[in-house]
């Protein structure tokens, strides 16, 4: 028998970011391919993720896990937006031998998902800016964290 508040499933013990993303993501992407609801863009295969990136993504299925990404990011942060999010995912440019500065990623493929999931109904526009979960969307959340945990 366990104490109160040790068992690691307990979802109220455990918060939202306590959940390995290396897990969680993975596990999103999985989920959303398998359920098929959302639709890859049109020029998939030739987006860069980034204007300081010289070619696509290698992996096919690069998509689905940017949108897993993206969701667990506003799981975690609601009323997280675009340009945030460009800043996350963006790196260092280093044009040469001119000293490296951080770029922002490509906001396309980023709006893309989440309109992705607020056609859903996983997601929606927050009063004060940015996106947040829908209660649908959130017990989704909430079951995939606790089954890669």
């Amino acid at each position: 028998s366990q104490e109160v508040g040790t068992c690691p499933r307990c979802f109220f013990e455990k918060g939202r970011q306590d959940f390995n993303p290396k897990k969680l993501v993975p596990a999103l992407a999985a989920f959303l391919k398998k359920e098929g609801k959302i639709s890859l863009p049109k020029n998939c295969d030739i987006i860069k993720t980034a204007p300081f990136k010289e070619l696509p993504p290698d992996c096919p299925d690069w998509f689905y896990t940017r949108a897993a990404a993206v969701f667990r990011r506003i799981y975690i942060r609601p009323g997280t937006g675009i340009g945030s999010l460009t800043k996350v995912y963006g790196s260092a440019s280093r044009p040469g031998v001119r000293p490296q500065h951080h770029q922002a990623c490509a906001r396309g493929h980023l709006r893309f998902a989440m309109q992705q999931f607020e056609k859903l109904g996983y997601m929606e526009h927050c009063v004060s800016g940015g996106r947040k979960l829908t209660p649908k969307g959130t017990q989704m959340a909430d079951r995939m964290a606790h089954s890669c945990c």
